[in-house]
């Protein structure tokens, strides 16, 4: 079985290698990563683990087309490559987004495999907060951030948008897709009606979700047989830099103080991705016994702390720093953390 999973990234430096190496470590075997103005050394880093074949690394495409959004005008071109066309399943996801696979041994062919003729499988978002960590660290994303948002919608208010957890979906080959998109494909419309699109404990994708409208799934039942844990905040000082970089994909948003609200939850222990951990050390360890990519990982982490330092003596992100780190501990006071 091949799988292609294509990301977008923006000066995502110092965690870019980890979210490729756990994807190939649970059986990812073709990555295509398109780059979009990077700063920090992230397309450095990329073109090294591209050199030493273990990634396809593509500058923003959008430059061709700059009436294209750069993530769309990716998609597009990721769609012509060997390695996409070849595949028997493709994902597109954002490189801060893990599959965590809760069936067998926790490989993508276990979660492929929990559901016998699919065409479409999709996985919901489970958002992981800072975990009360203010200081920016070296290490796993996938260890250190093991802090998440509650399986269940608050029962008090169900209309609540925490009802229902925004999807990424796996493409079969011969599934009925017109178009790709980052959440979910267009698919053809005489198909619309029976095609094998499954999420959860095995439920059928209701039409909305096959149509053209919603982009989410009811949280009853959703992580059955795996999440998609989104690291949106990681730790309070990483969040300073995000929010400078802007979207990586949207020109004209970045991560402010509502989005910290809405991304940050720390309710529930969630640990469960962890027993890759010692595999995923291992191969990191392995691809940076290679000279030029471990110079180039020390490069970016020094330019992350560099920044980190810089924007904390800006005055508007001194103050998102203060804000932000206010909320957190009022969580804390509140008894929020699991």
């Amino acid at each position: 079985m091949r799988a292609a999973g294509i990301t977008c990234a923006k000066n995502e430096g110092p965690f870019l290698a980890e979210w490729i190496a756990y994807h190939r470590l649970i059986g990812f075997t073709d990555i295509v990563v398109f780059t979009n103005d990077c700063t920090d050394g992230t397309d450095a880093i990329a073109d090294r683990l591209d050199e030493m074949g273990l990634i396809r690394h593509l500058p923003n495409p959008r430059h061709l087309n700059p009436r294209l959004r750069f993530q769309k005008a990716a998609l597009e071109y990721a769609m012509g490559l060997g390695a996409v066309r070849n595949a028997d399943w493709i994902m597109s996801f954002d490189s801060d987004e893990f599959v965590n696979v809760d069936v067998g041994a926790g490989m993508l062919s276990d979660l492929i495999g929990a559901y016998p003729g699919a065409e479409l499988i999709s996985i919901c978002q489970l958002q992981h907060g800072c975990s009360h960590r203010v200081a920016y660290e070296e290490g796993l994303s996938i260890e250190l951030f093991q802090l998440s948002q509650k399986h269940e919608a608050r029962a008090e208010n169900p209309r609540r948008r925490d009802a229902e957890r925004g999807l990424k979906t796996l493409i079969h080959r011969d599934a009925p897709m017109i178009e790709i998109n980052n959440h979910k494909p267009v698919i053809a419309e005489d198909r619309r009606h029976d095609v094998r699109w499954l999420y959860g404990e095995g439920r059928r994708v209701g039409p909305d979700v096959i149509g053209e409208g919603s982009k989410s799934l009811p949280v009853q039942g959703c992580y059955a047989k795996g999440s998609l844990n989104h690291y949106a905040t990681r730790s309070i000082e990483s969040f300073l830099v995000q929010s400078h970089r802007g979207n990586a994909v949207k020109l004209d948003e970045r991560a402010d103080v509502r989005y910290w609200k809405r991304y940050n939850h720390n309710a529930m222990q969630n640990g469960t991705i962890t027993r890759h951990a010692p595999a995923l050390r291992d191969m990191l360890d392995d691809w940076y016994s290679d000279p030029a990519l471990k110079e180039r990982q020390s490069a970016t982490n020094a330019h992350h702390r560099a920044m980190i330092a810089r924007l904390k003596e800006e005055p508007f992100y001194k103050s998102l720093f203060q804000t932000v780190h206010k909320l957190d501990q009022q969580a804390i006071e509140q008894g929020v953390a699991a």
